[in-house]
């Protein structure tokens, strides 16, 4: 087995080397892999393993893993340079709508989220100031519950040594700390379904007399994973399957479903009538369409999900992956391969038949997905991370001297800690590298406010969504025109997070403007965003007053632009953007932002289905442009 698992971890190592191409990698990971089983298959002599009994793992290991899982988990507030990832500026919006004004609505965006995320981000932004504490301090408490969930039902159910391994891949693998550090949905599907594995494994070992209100409490527990991300459906499939093994052995009646069914039912009223009043499927219908724009072929599209968990992928760009290695490290792919095989060699063929099961349903929503975005797959990462914990447990006994144990422990959680840092550092670098002058153009507006107080930042006079909502997000604590926690009578400043083109307009009308150089390499940013500051004197704020409005104004139809999901909420979003705020009457500059952003809107939502309406827009915008020119 020693020597099964070292060929693995050198597989898995090379084939993670980046400077070779995808297809060397991908035949030498499938060589290698193919070679060290038939090599263990063809082994006769039976390996002497340990007895669990005597691992006796010492104390100051147990102790050293909460410590490393808060180290990896601070990272992102502590090192790593905070900026918005991915579709987090979707969460930080809805956070500052609620925040204004609470409401209810049960899918959110373009891809048909739950609410319940944004719901306890809105909380926290209307109770604290700090960006950092109200969009990204929900993620850090919610993947601290779930290491100690993944504890509980660790020391209750398996053998100490796989609690020990499942709890130290938990607190410091890439997946869980990454991921589940990131202000999106997907952080509580794994939160839930450990809450799932919990009741479902009490329910086995309960006396009869027990099994039918553990059995409720189940199938309650099941349908509240709607609350959680979208492919929480698959995780229900694999707990059925596992069900229908437990009738075949005699662990479940027809009480126990009865009570299952009747809870499920109940948890499920809630999304039923939402879904009955809004409608469900238009996001994932795109996600699964093939239209002729893959950026690769839908096989090998499909196939780089199975390559991220272990090396990398082809896709130049994947989302939410590490820039090296796959979603486990060389270490904990390893161990999978040796829980793999451990599994295949078990007696109870039931429970090994429903492990492979659930992997394919888990990662379905991938495979059957148009694009490498791995956390359409993130309900795989308990099992992943169980068998690869399974895999280590039996390494360990394959050491028959507890001294020789110790060491082999030892370098395991240093290396893997490592490895695992690392890949969390280089993927926070690389999705914020290209964010670099925003980024600049933010920590000057903080310290303008450190400096001044709080100012006046107009930031949606552009079009751009994801790049203005991100550096929206991060001057929110500061920005009087948005934050409702702050006077704009009481701003000392103004800034203008503008394009090139609009510059030359405000600098003719406001005399004090200046435009902001962020670095040398200015000219070559000539495509992006320019700061113009001014100071503000007594009285100057009343003369900004329609820019504030109209700032606030196009706030509000971002956030209905945001929770746009259906064909309803898309009428009604558009019903809005028809009826604009007097202000834009007022003033050439900002009619002329109005139409291009109605424009952005029917570009954005309709496509080609009203290019008419775009373009005759288009119009409107050139001719309001051709009048601020002449003047």
């Amino acid at each position: 087995m020693k020597i099964f698992f070292l060929v693995l971890l050198l597989v898995h190592a090379a084939a993670s080397l980046v400077f070779l191409a995808p297809v060397v990698r991908q035949v030498f990971w499938l060589a290698g892999l193919l070679a060290a089983f038939v090599w263990v298959g063809n082994q006769r002599e039976k390996e002497k393993l340990a007895d669990e009994k005597v691992l006796g793992i010492s104390i100051w290991f147990w102790w050293a893993i909460p410590l490393l899982a808060l180290i990896a988990r601070f990272f992102r507030f502590i090192s790593a340079p905070v900026w918005p990832i991915g579709d987090e500026c979707i969460t930080a919006q809805a956070g500052f709508q609620l925040s204004h004004h609470w409401n209810w609505n049960f899918f959110r965006s373009d891809g048909e989220s739950p609410p319940l995320l944004d719901w306890i981000v809105g909380f926290f932004f209307k109770c604290f100031n700090p960006i950092e504490l109200g969009l990204w301090f929900p993620s850090f408490l919610i993947s601290c519950l779930t290491l100690w969930v993944v504890w509980q039902v660790g020391r209750r159910f398996f053998s100490r040594s796989q609690t020990f391994f499942l709890c130290f891949f938990w607190a410091v693998s890439f997946w869980p700390v990454f991921c589940q550090g990131l202000a999106l949905q997907e952080t509580l599907l794994p939160l839930w379904e450990w809450i799932l594995f919990w009741l479902w494994l009490s329910y086995d070992k309960a006396l009869v007399s027990k099994r039918w209100g553990l059995a409720v409490l189940l199938g309650f527990w099941t349908g509240l994973g709607y609350w959680t991300y979208v492919p929480w459906p698959v995780v229900v499939a694999a707990l059925l399957a596992g069900i229908f093994f437990g009738w075949l052995q005699k662990r479940w009646n027809v009480a126990s479903l009865g009570g299952f069914c009747g809870g499920f039912a109940v948890a499920l009223i809630p999304f039923v009538l939402a879904v009955a009043q809004h409608g469900y499927g238009t996001h994932i219908g795109v996600l699964a369409s093939t239209d002729g724009t893959l950026p690769l072929p839908r096989w090998l599209s499909s196939l780089d999900y199975f390559n991220s968990l272990f090396w990398g992928h082809w896709s130049a760009i994947g989302a939410y992956v590490p820039a090296d290695m796959g979603l486990l490290n060389p270490i904990e792919a390893a161990f999978f391969w040796v829980g793999v095989w451990t599994l295949v060699g078990r007696k109870d063929k039931a429970f090994s038949l429903w492990i492979g099961m659930a992997l394919v349903l888990f990662m379905a929503p991938g495979f059957l997905s148009r694009n490498l975005q791995v956390l359409r797959m993130i309900s795989v990462m308990p099992i992943l991370l169980g068998v690869a914990a399974l895999g280590a447990s039996r390494m360990l006994q394959s050491f028959p001297v507890s001294k020789t144990r110790a060491q082999f422990l030892t370098a395991v959680l240093i290396v893997s800690f490592l490895f695992s840092g690392w890949q969390t550092a280089r993927a926070f670098q690389q999705v914020e590298e290209p964010a670099a002058l925003m980024k600049a153009q933010a920590k000057l507006c903080a310290w303008m406010s450190q400096q001044r107080g709080p100012g006046l930042v107009f930031t949606e006079f552009n079009t751009a969504k994801e790049e203005a909502q991100n550096f929206q997000t991060m001057v929110y604590g500061l920005n009087a025109v948005q934050n409702p926690k702050l006077d704009p009578a009481q701003a000392t400043w103004a800034a203008f997070w503008i394009t090139p083109d609009q510059a030359g307009f405000l600098l003719r009308k406001f005399k004090t403007l200046q435009v902001m150089t962020m670095s040398q390499n200015q000219s070559a940013q000539k495509d992006k965003y320019l700061l113009a500051v001014m100071p503000l004197a007594p009285g100057d704020e009343a003369q900004l007053q329609d820019y504030i409005q109209a700032d606030q104004w196009f706030q509000k139809m971002t956030w209905e632009s945001n929770d746009v999901s259906t064909a309803q909420s898309y009428q009604d979003a558009l019903k809005n953007w028809l009826r604009p705020d007097v202000v834009f009457q007022k003033d050439d500059f900002l009619k002329w932002r109005y139409w291009e952003r109605l424009a952005n809107f029917y570009e954005v939502f309709d496509g080609k289905d009203h290019e008419d309406l775009r373009q005759q827009t288009l119009r409107e915008s050139q001719q309001t442009l051709s009048r601020l020119s002449e003047n």
